[in-house]
């Protein structure tokens, strides 16, 4: 049987969980045997049918992740700590109870990319002064700092970033990259990343 099931609401974060579980060490937690597949129902479809659907991994998974994002699910105006308590009390009723963790990065998942800003440098062939330069002119135009908007519209900055750099929009090769090179120390600073990682040291710890 293998160690770990992971759901992902969209392509964008299955492809940066399966960087950051091929990087096990970085993780603190042994080498697992893993998969990290993708719901076509985006967020909303995920918090409507997805723990009951999980079912079906029971029998080859010992493990299981749920991850998607609070902006796009539906239920915005609800927390995140009433979400994960409902998802949670879900799986349970079918049969993962102790095996499973629902987690919601919030506001999307573009927000664990802003923790380590090397990476982004590096993936997408920016300098310092662009960045400053370009997330200070969008930080004006929207009338919010730069910080306000890697917490509350990370995903629109990155975009802007991209966009400016490549003339073009974010791809799943920009986010393998990213995920391969960043700091997963930097990335504890994101609440839902720490979360996952927590829980994966507690069922894989290293050594």
């Amino acid at each position: 049987m293998n160690d770990l099931f992971v759901w992902t609401a969209d392509a964008d974060a299955q492809a940066v969980m399966q960087q950051v579980l091929s990087r096990h060490q970085a993780m603190g937690i042994r080498a697992i045997t893993f998969k990290v597949d993708r719901y076509s129902g985006r967020d909303s479809g995920m918090i409507k049918d997805g723990p009951e659907l999980t079912r079906f991994q029971k029998n080859t998974f010992k493990r299981l992740v749920l991850l998607l994002d609070h902006h796009g699910s539906g239920r915005e105006k609800e927390s995140v700590e009433t979400i994960h308590h409902q998802l949670s009390a879900r799986l349970d009723r079918v049969t993962w109870q102790g095996n499973h963790l629902a987690v919601m990065a919030v506001p999307e998942l573009e927000e664990w990319l802003w923790y380590s800003e090397d990476a982004m440098l590096k993936c997408l062939s920016i300098s310092k002064e662009e960045m400053k330069d370009w997330n200070g002119a969008y930080a004006h135009k929207t009338g919010q700092s730069v910080e306000q908007l890697r917490k509350e519209q990370p995903k629109e900055l990155f975009e802007h970033l991209v966009l400016r750099k490549k003339r073009r929009k974010p791809t799943l090769a920009d986010f393998e990259c990213i995920a391969s090179s960043a700091s997963l120390k930097q990335w504890q600073g994101s609440a839902s990343f720490h979360a996952i990682t927590e829980r994966l040291q507690q069922w894989f710890p290293a050594g």
